[in-house]
């Protein structure tokens, strides 16, 4: 997928693949404008988050989510999210990537 590209008529499977390298999640749908929202929409309904209803929610939030906003964990000082690998697959134009989401909340590629 280059430059992240997926276009709202993509059909995209995302897997969510833990620290150990095992398939723990298959989520595919349309409608997504880009790779980070694919991504957060597996995981959102892997780990059973509705993302309409974030735990931590301030107006930057509503306009531009990102990962960190809703899976970060004050208490414990981590990101959940960043311990699972993210395969991305474009089933309408064939193509595949690997992502990891940072500390910041964003999706980066694996090369």
């Amino acid at each position: 997928m280059q430059a992240n590209r997926i276009s709202k008529s993509d059909k995209v499977e995302v897997t969510v693949v833990d620290s150990k390298g095992v398939d723990v999640y298959t989520f595919d749908g349309t409608g997504y404008h880009n790779v980070a929202q694919a991504i957060a929409a597996a995981f959102a309904a892997y780990s059973g988050v509705n993302l309409n209803t974030p735990r931590h929610f301030d107006d930057s939030v509503e306009v531009e989510p990102s990962f960190f906003h809703y899976y970060h964990n004050p208490d414990a000082g981590d990101n959940v999210i960043e311990g699972f690998t993210f395969k991305v697959k474009n089933l309408t134009e064939g193509t595949e990537s690997r992502y990891r989401v940072n500390a910041g909340g964003h999706p980066r590629l694996i090369v």
